[in-house]
């Protein structure tokens, strides 16, 4: 009886141990990374995406309507690499990750100046930089300075993100702060965990709703899947409804997932809008360096 009971405790102890390096929303999968894991910010990291935008389900106003729309899928590359460090108001340390799009021989370059910490990863400053291509201006329900006419660059910097919402100071002509620095991610991760990545314009909460593992040609990636919740109200404007979930490996962004429904659409002859079109975008990595 005293060895059965000392192997009855022996598997309780394992089980316990078993479940705290698992994910209880996804029980047998263990933790993605540890509660040390801070974004992977080494100079000369280098991270390859592919990239698919489309536009789809356009609802005119009217049956009568003369506003122009076909369904659109765009394929773009991306390049994105730790280039330096570099020091800010004389005592920050960054990382400067830059972002490279690419769309046959065309390309948006941007910076984005970051921070760990103990508590998350911060953006403290950004850089738009400049674009080889015009982009169209596609869906206008954000107001110019929101969106930038950019829902098709890589990171949609302007848009959805929320960027510039909260720049009250700029350093350059192009380089601006982010004032305060805004929270990309909260550590350590954790099931449920939920921050504010934005509360100006409008209200961008970021949450960590459990594990999953993401196959792909460039790998396979025990990742956390983290959601972006977001609060239009009082903005005076139709958005449509956004699904957005990021999954996060030790090794960074594996992937990304965008589905807006019920976006309002309008041109420079229809400012008001034509009708209610859907968009959805994938964004999958391609390679990596280390």
């Amino acid at each position: 009886m005293k060895h059965l009971l000392k192997i009855f405790l022996m598997l309780l102890v394992s089980t316990a141990i078993y479940l705290s390096c698992s994910d209880s929303s996804n029980p047998g999968m263990p933790l993605p990374f540890g509660d040390d894991f801070s974004y992977p910010l080494k100079v000369g990291n280098k991270w390859s995406y592919d990239r698919e935008w489309s536009n789809f389900n356009f609802r005119p106003d009217s049956a009568g309507t003369d506003f122009p729309f076909t369904d659109t899928t765009l394929y773009t590359k991306a390049e994105v690499f730790v280039d330096r460090e570099e020091i800010l108001m004389d005592s920050i340390i960054t990382s400067v990750v830059i972002t490279k799009d690419i769309e046959n021989s065309m390309n948006f370059t941007s910076s984005h100046f970051y921070q760990n910490t103990d508590d998350g990863l911060f953006i403290l400053a950004y850089d738009r930089g400049g674009s080889s291509i015009s982009y169209p201006k596609m869906i206008s329900n954000f107001t110019d300075d929101i969106l930038i006419g950019s829902l098709e660059s890589f990171q949609r910097i302007s848009s959805l993100h929320g960027i510039l919402s909260s720049v009250n100071k700029i350093i350059s002509d192009t380089l601006r702060y982010e004032d305060p620095p805004v929270q990309s991610f909260k550590y350590p991760f954790k099931q449920d965990q939920e921050w504010t990545y934005r509360n100006d314009y409008f209200i961008i909460n970021k949450k960590v709703i459990g594990t999953e593992k993401v196959e792909l040609p460039a790998g396979s990636f025990d990742c956390w899947k983290v959601q972006w919740i977001y609060d239009f109200a009082n903005t005076g404007f139709n958005f449509g409804n956004i699904t957005l979930y990021d999954y996060i490996s030790s090794k960074g962004l594996i992937k990304r997932t965008l589905h807006i429904k019920d976006a309002r659409i309008s041109d420079i002859n229809n400012p008001d809008g034509g009708g209610l079109v859907d968009s959805k975008e994938e964004i999958v990595l391609t390679g990596i360096n280390f």
